[in-house]
């Protein structure tokens, strides 16, 4: 005869939360177009009043392929990226803005308890997005006058310590940090260093050339603000060559990039002239 099954108890879906999320601090969200009209100019977002360049305007008005996938490896945009910033393609890895960026090195990288290294203030997103991964985030605050603290940021390192991330020009400070102090960090830190140059662009510098001297340097990017593709979510890493094998393994499929904004990426990366007109009225 055989058996019944056993019945098992109701499920409360609560309980399979991880409880490394379960303990997080919700992030901050948009209060939704109810309370945010679309045409209200939101000061904290560092959106360009200027919005996209005509020629991306174009490429997302004449975009007539959403029925089909973007490349796989999203080769033709790691190529133009790569050739705007002067590396080889096989250091670029893009994602759906920065922070998807951001997600790919976590997962890169960051096992339960590996260490984490910001200073705060800082962009909001780096803890609750490392701290989902089961990173243990560490703050070393900016000094008073919103500096690097150099000594605190290296004496904090320890044999748990994956990533450090330099904000650079910093949000929401608005400053840029000496060269000399982010370059020592680089140069003593012992982990990969990521440097988030988001609004590079309108500093004018960049810390690029630390990759030919320093191996453990990283430097991220985005189209969100100097390019106005906030909403087309296109950010984009520049990696340690020796790392990109692995990237590739982490990246998602078609470098989460849709179609449409890789046409409009790619546009406005011919559309230079253009940019360097609204940064400069901007600046």
């Amino acid at each position: 005869m055989s058996r019944l099954p056993t019945l098992r108890p109701p499920i409360d879906p609560v309980s399979l939360v991880r409880p490394v999320v379960r303990d997080l601090a919700p992030y901050q969200r948009d209060p939704g177009p109810e309370r945010t009209p679309p045409r209200n100019i939101r000061l904290d977002m560092n959106e360009s009043p200027y919005g996209a360049s005509p020629k991306a305007r174009a490429a997302i008005a004449d975009f007539e392929l959403a029925h089909r996938y973007p490349e796989l490896d999203a080769y033709s945009l790691r190529a133009a990226l790569a050739d705007y910033v002067g590396v080889a393609p096989d250091r670029v890895v893009v994602g759906a803005g920065l922070d998807d960026v951001l997600a790919t090195t976590a997962l890169l990288l960051i096992d339960p308890g590996d260490q984490v290294i910001i200073s705060e203030p800082t962009f909001g997103v780096y803890r609750p997005l490392f701290t989902q991964h089961g990173g243990d985030v560490l703050d070393v605050p900016l000094r008073p006058d919103f500096t690097l603290e150099v000594d605190g940021i290296l004496g904090a390192v320890d044999d748990r310590t994956k990533l450090i991330i330099v904000c650079d020009p910093n949000n929401p400070t608005g400053n840029q940090f000496e060269p000399a102090a982010v370059e020592r960090i680089c140069a003593e830190a012992g982990c990969l260093v990521a440097i988030d140059e988001a609004y590079a662009e309108f500093a004018g510098t960049t810390a690029l050339p630390l990759m030919e001297r320093h191996p453990n340097v990283a430097v991220f990017r985005t189209m969100s603000k100097f390019a106005g593709l906030a909403g087309m979510r296109v950010g984009y890493g520049i990696f340690p060559g020796d790392l990109m094998p692995f990237l590739m393994r982490v990246m998602p499929a078609f470098g989460n990039v849709s179609a449409v904004s890789t046409a409009a990426a790619l546009a406005s990366l011919t559309d230079l002239d253009y940019l360097q007109s609204v940064i400069a009225t901007i600046v």
